[in-house]
């Protein structure tokens, strides 16, 4: 029997603590408390009693944990969340459809057209930024994972790997993944690729796609203590995921390589630092990509804009990078790795993958 069915998951203004990180989490739904998110409550507090009251005999709704993370890894998703250099969002923010290549030679596209849908003007740039694009591949892994509702809870312990044992997942980090949530299910994305079905002969099941880069509705759920917090409904498949796994261009990561080392906080920072490694690492494992062995670290500075991080802060991000990779030799992900310096400073990283996984790489 399972000795958690009846666990309370407690928060407060400060933190979530996570103690178990077991298969499932239990939360009740009750379609009576189920509101869209237009209005604010009158007080987190109210109803509490009556939802406890009439919530005794309702069905649980199990929270699944992904085993993998799903990134999908093309031109289109890299370009829409500012990881392509060749692509400027702007030029996609169109009312019409835009061409796009989608080959290295630029003879194939696909017309593309992204809008957002009652999203505020300031929340806009939150698009074209890596930590958005990890919500939404762990938004995209946990539908996956078939969990019909998901809270920024599980979103959280999705992109920490589970590993969150005595671990604090802060208020803030809660609220940066709410507010990338808010980006993805109010951003539009429409795709035609039947030129490039037909140039690239996929067998398509589908060629044009539209819809919600996060196809979920905004509600509020009763959890098991009787407190109300704010989940989402699964609608449908994400329309990026639907698009590149036809082509067969989905990255698959073990849900473990993504675990924080211990010495390292759950942060934005961190996340979008990981994210990163872990991107030009499985680039380095795939023969047909021709990334080097060597990641500098003024590139990882850019990824993480840090125009204006002193010399301590890179030299504290430098120590990050170093756990990071430390734990993945630890997990046989990497063989190994060693800086490469020019005098006194310390300008890049070569890593060394397993023989078996080993392509001739320049550099």
């Amino acid at each position: 029997m399972n000795s958690n069915k009846n666990r309370k998951i407690s928060n407060d203004k400060e933190s979530y603590n996570f103690l178990a990180c077991n298969s499932v989490a239990d939360y009740t739904l009750k379609s009576e408390f189920v509101k869209r998110d237009t209005k604010k409550p009158k007080s987190d507090n109210a109803g509490i009693k009556k939802s406890q009251d009439k919530c005794e005999n309702l069905p649980a709704v199990r929270s699944i944990h992904t085993k993998k993370i799903y990134t999908p890894n093309d031109r289109l998703t890299h370009a829409i969340f500012g990881g392509n250099r060749d692509i400027d969002l702007n030029y996609l923010l169109t009312p019409d459809l835009v061409q796009i290549r989608t080959d290295a030679k630029g003879k194939i596209f696909i017309s593309v057209n992204v809008r957002f849908e009652d999203l505020p003007e300031k929340m806009q740039s939150r698009l074209s930024d890596r930590f958005t694009r990890a919500v939404c591949d762990s938004i995209t892994s946990l539908i996956l994972a078939k969990n019909p509702y998901i809270t920024p809870e599980h979103i959280a312990l999705a992109m920490n790997g589970y590993s969150t044992h005595n671990r604090r997942i802060t208020a803030k980090f809660i609220e940066q993944i709410k507010e990338s949530v808010e980006v993805l299910r109010h951003t539009w994305c429409k795709i035609d690729a039947n030129e490039e079905a037909k140039a690239k002969g996929y067998n398509f099941k589908d060629t044009y796609f539209d819809g919600l880069l996060a196809p979920i509705d905004a509600l509020e759920v009763v959890l098991m203590n009787g407190k109300r917090v704010k989940a989402y409904q699964v609608l449908r498949e994400p329309i990026l995921y639907s698009y590149a796994k036809q082509k067969n261009q989905v990255l698959t990561v073990d849900i473990d390589m993504l675990a924080l080392p211990d010495s390292v906080n759950m942060t934005r920072e961190n996340i979008i630092l990981q994210r990163y490694l872990v991107e030009r690492i499985e680039g380095m494992k795939n023969p047909k990509n021709k990334l080097g062995c060597i990641v500098e670290y003024e590139t990882i500075f850019k990824v993480l804009d840090a125009q204006e991080f002193t010399r301590d802060d890179k030299k504290r991000i430098r120590q990050t990078v170093r756990k990071f990779l430390d734990y993945w030799v630890g997990m046989a992900y990497i063989k190994s790795y060693y800086e490469e310096s020019e005098g006194r400073l310390i300008k890049s990283i070569r890593i060394e993958l397993y023989e078996h996984e080993q392509k001739k790489l320049k550099g």
